[in-house]
């Protein structure tokens, strides 16, 4: 199997409720250390709550107004061969956002699929170290990684595409990551 080097959209991120309380940690700290951390856009997520966990998902306004037209200039930029990328967006235009979810979880295509693997990332608060896990939708993903301390890098490509694509809240979302 392997890792590989992929970029995603962050669709959801779970923080369980006992960590923030066993670390007495608030949400709106969690808030600043992931902006800090991932360069987090808040604006962009929803967060909601149940009995376990404290989940921020991608507001599905976004997802609905500017995966399209973000998609197809990424892609655009990312691939040079156009046509699977014109299929891509071909057949997932007419969907809306519970519906693009729901399709990429069937792993339709390599450029287009949710991550089965999931992140799993460390994150300090304060002196406080805890990790959340996120949900990705995959946009790219690219050969197998050998060598797996890339973060210094991952963060310019992160930020490089947040840079180039920030006419669209959504790029907010974007990670770039190992998974496998």
């Amino acid at each position: 199997m392997g890792q590989f080097l992929a970029t995603g959209l962050i669709t959801r991120t779970g923080i369980l409720k006992e960590d923030l309380l066993n670390k007495k940690i608030s949400v709106d700290e969690i808030k600043l250390a992931m902006d800090d951390r991932f360069s987090y856009s808040p604006e962009i997520y929803d967060i909601k709550e149940d009995e376990k966990y404290y989940t921020i998902e991608l507001k599905s306004s976004i997802i609905d107004e500017q995966l399209m037209p973000f998609l197809k200039k990424f892609y655009s930029c990312y691939y040079e061969n156009d046509s699977i990328n014109k299929l891509i967006i071909e057949k997932i235009s007419p969907m809306n956002s519970i519906e693009l979810m729901r399709f990429a979880k069937t792993k339709p295509y390599e450029q287009f699929q949710m991550d089965s693997q999931g992140i799993m990332d460390p994150l300090l608060v304060g002196l406080r170290r805890m990790s959340i896990s996120s949900e990705s939708l995959i946009l790219s993903i690219t050969g197998k990684i050998w060598m797996e301390c890339y973060f210094d890098q991952f963060k310019f490509f992160q930020y490089t595409i947040m840079e180039t694509f920030k006419e669209f809240s959504i790029a907010g979302a974007i990670r770039i990551y190992i998974t496998g």
